[in-house]
């Protein structure tokens, strides 16, 4: 139970090169990583993967429950603007085991070795880890991928 302190909406299809895929609502950022509340409720020993977006943490989430692997996603509002991401968000990581699972595309991997070392200041001694969406773009599109080859069960009429 909280209180809404940012709304962020996203351009539909790919936008003009001037025009930014995110924006916030009142020209004000979040104030902590999407889903950061999940890390208040997981136990020592999971694994807090780090992506780009919500919808990649969403993604991610998913995959992660099918494969019954112990990791949870938490997103950064956007990985093209290292320089507002706040320090203090990246407490949120003490003593945990972590994942750079930013997306597999020259963003992503341009910032995937700031983003561990600001990871690595805060985990456990040797506690990050980076993950790529193998075969695509973002962790979205290895979800989709995943359910067009195996679609979930039908479980009621």
């Amino acid at each position: 139970q909280g209180n809404v302190t940012t709304l962020q909406g996203r351009y539909v299809g790919e936008p003009r090169e001037d025009v930014q895929k995110f924006t916030f609502a009142w020209g004000q950022g979040p104030r902590w990583p999407y889903r950061c509340d999940r890390l208040a409720r997981a136990d020592a020993g999971v694994v807090v993967a780090v992506t780009e977006g919500a919808i990649d943490a969403e993604s991610f989430n998913v995959l992660a429950r099918r494969q019954r692997a112990n990791a949870v996603a938490v997103a950064l509002p956007s990985v093209s603007s290292v320089e507002a991401w706040a320090p203090s968000w990246f407490r949120l990581f003490a003593g945990r085991r972590c994942a750079s699972a930013l997306d597999n595309d020259a963003a992503g991997k341009k910032h995937t070795a700031d983003l561990v070392a600001r990871l690595a200041a805060s985990a456990v001694p040797g506690g990050v880890s980076v993950l790529v969406p193998k075969g695509a773009k973002d962790w979205n599109a290895v979800l989709c991928a995943a359910l067009v080859a195996a679609p979930a069960r039908k479980v009621a009429a």
